[in-house]
C-alpha cells in the first residue's frame, strides 16, 4: 500500500483486512449460539430470554433478533448439533470390528456421547415438545448411522435382504436408538443413585439388540392388529371438561388443564383459561390444587394412574412375561392414540415440578423392573439386568409411541408389528408370546378340569 504526502510517495505497512458484513454476522451468530448453550445449561430453556442472551454475550439488546426469530430457532440449531454429535461418535465406532463386539461398541459410544453432550442433551429433553417442531428430526443423523449398522448386521448374519427387510430397517434403527435413551436419561442427566456403570449398561443393551435383530423379516401379510381403530380406547379426557355440571369440579379442572397444557404448554396456559373451560370460578382452581404448579403435578399423577390401569386391564390373565409386554405395548399405543398430549405434559412437568415429573417415570420403572426380575427368576426371559432392561423398554415405548401414534412418522401397521417382534426376540422369550399377529396368548388354566 502507498500513501501520497506533499507530492511525494512513501510506503506504509499493509492495513489489516476489514471483515465483511457477512463474516461479522457469522461470527456474531456463532457467538450467540455458544453463549446460549451455556446459558440454557445453567438456567434452563424456559428461564432464558433473548435480552438475557444479548447481555450475556455483551451485545446490543437487538442483536439476537437480527439472527434468530426467537429462542425456539436457537434450540432447533443446537438440537441439530446434538444429533450430529451423537452421529459423529457413532461413526467413529463403526470402523472395522468383530461382529460379536459390534453392538457393545456401538452402545458404549452412544452412552459416552450422551454424557459428553450432557448440556445439549438436557436442553433437548427440556425443549423438544415446547418449540412446535418434531423432536425426532434432529436425531436423524444418528438414526441413519444405526440403519447402516442394521443392514451390515443382516448381511453378516445371512438374514433376508428382501423388500420387507429393507422396509423394517428404519424401524429397527429407531428401536436401537430408543433402547439407550432412558438409561442415558437416568445415568447422564438425573445421576440416579445406584445407576449401573456405562459398561454394564452397554453390554445389556448389546445383548438385547443382538437378539432383537436376529429374526428374519416378516412377510407383510396385512393381518396385523389395527390398534389405532380399537373400539376400546379410553375417552379423550378433554371431553370431560365440556361435560355436564354433575361431574365434580375437581375432575373438570383436571380435564381442562390436561387439554390446555397439551395444546398450549404450561407457561402459556392461564388459571383463568382453565377455569373457563372447566366452567368453574377462578378461585376454585386454587381451592382444589393450590397453584398452577400443583395442578400440573396432579394432572401428571392422573395420567400415570390412567395408564397403569389401562395396561393392567390389557395384561390381565396373561402368564408369560413376553405376552404381558406385548399386550402392554399395544395398550400404551392405544393410550397415546386417545391422549397424544401426555408427552408434552409429562416432559414439562419434569422441569416445572422436577420431583413430581421424575417420579412419574420412577413410579413406573420400579414395578416394571420388579416384574422383569420375577420373570427372569421363573426362566421366562434372558435379561441379566432387569433394571437396565426396564429402562430400555420404557425408551422403546416412548420413542416408537411418539413416532407411530403421535407424529405418524412411521407407518402404523408395519411399525407396530416390527416393534412387537423386536421386543419379543430381544427379551429372549423362551416360548411364543402370542399365538397370532393380533392377539397375545392368554392363560387356558380356567378351561382345564
Amino acid at each position: 500500500m502507498r500513501e501520497t504526502i506533499a507530492g511525494g510517495v512513501r510506503a506504509v505497512s499493509p492495513a489489516a483486512p476489514v471483515p465483511s458484513p457477512s463474516s461479522r454476522g457469522r461470527a456474531t451468530r456463532e457467538k450467540l449460539l455458544k453463549v446460549a448453550r451455556g446459558l440454557f445449561a445453567r438456567k434452563g430453556f424456559r428461564s432464558v430470554t433473548l435480552p438475557d442472551l444479548a447481555r450475556a454475550a455483551r451485545l446490543s439488546p437487538g442483536a439476537p433478533y437480527q439472527h434468530f426469530k426467537g429462542k425456539e430457532q436457537i434450540f432447533a440449531e443446537l438440537a441439530s448439533g446434538f444429533g450430529q454429535a451423537l452421529a459423529e461418535r457413532l461413526e467413529r465406532a463403526m470402523g472395522p470390528m468383530p461382529a460379536k463386539r459390534r453392538w457393545r461398541q456401538v452402545y458404549g459410544a452412544l452412552l459416552a456421547a450422551f454424557e459428553a453432550e450432557r448440556d445439549l442433551f438436557a436442553l433437548f429433553r427440556e425443549a423438544e415438545f415446547a418449540v412446535g417442531s418434531s423432536p425426532h428430526d434432529s436425531l436423524l443423523p444418528v438414526v441413519n448411522r444405526l440403519e447402516e449398522l442394521v443392514v451390515r448386521h443382516r448381511e453378516d448374519a445371512g438374514l433376508s435382504a428382501s423388500e420387507p427387510a429393507a422396509q423394517e430397517n428404519r424401524v429397527m434403527a429407531w428401536c436401537l436408538f430408543s433402547l439407550a435413551y432412558f438409561p442415558a436419561v437416568t445415568g447422564s442427566l438425573w445421576r440416579e443413585p445406584g445407576a449401573s456403570p456405562s459398561e454394564v449398561v452397554a453390554c445389556e443393551l448389546a445383548r438385547f439388540a443382538e437378539r432383537g435383530l436376529g429374526v428374519p423379516a416378516a412377510p407383510q401379510s396385512g393381518r396385523a392388529s389395527p390398534v389405532w381403530e380399537s373400539k376400546h380406547l379410553p375417552a379423550p379426557k378433554d371431553e370431560l371438561a365440556l361435560g355436564a355440571p354433575s361431574i365434580p369440579a375437581a375432575e373438570r379442572i383436571l380435564a381442562a388443564a390436561e387439554q390446555l397444557f397439551a395444546r398450549k404448554g404450561f407457561a402459556l396456559t392461564t388459571v383463568s383459561a382453565i377455569a373457563r373451560l372447566a366452567r368453574v370460578p377462578d378461585a376454585a382452581v386454587s381451592a382444589h390444587f393450590g397453584s398452577k404448579e400443583g395442578l400440573l403435578a396432579r394432572v401428571v399423577s392422573r395420567i400415570r394412574g390412567d395408564l397403569v390401569a389401562l395396561v393392567a386391564r390389557a395384561a390381565a390373565g396373561l402368564e408369560h412375561r413376553a405376552a404381558v409386554e406385548d399386550a402392554s405395548l399395544l395398550a400404551f399405543f392405544e393410550f397415546l392414540r386417545a391422549r397424544p398430549g401426555v408427552y408434552r405434559i409429562v416432559r414439562e412437568a419434569e422441569f416445572v415440578v422436577p420431583g413430581d415429573g421424575r417420579d412419574y417415570y420412577r413410579s413406573l420403572m420400579a414395578p416394571y423392573a420388579a416384574g422383569l426380575a420375577k420373570a427372569r427368576a421363573a426362566g421366562q426371559l434372558r435379561t441379566r439386568n432387569p433394571r437396565v432392561t426396564a429402562q430400555a423398554l420404557m425408551g422403546l415405548g416412548h420413542w416408537l409411541g411418539l413416532l407411530v401414534m403421535v407424529e405418524g412418522a412411521l407407518r402404523p401397521v408395519e411399525a407396530v408389528e416390527i416393534v412387537r417382534r423386536f421386543l419379543r426376540a430381544g427379551l429372549g422369550s423362551l416360548k411364543p408370546a402370542f399365538s397370532s399377529p393380533g392377539r397375545p396368548e392368554r392363560s387356558n388354566r380356567r378351561r382345564k378340569k
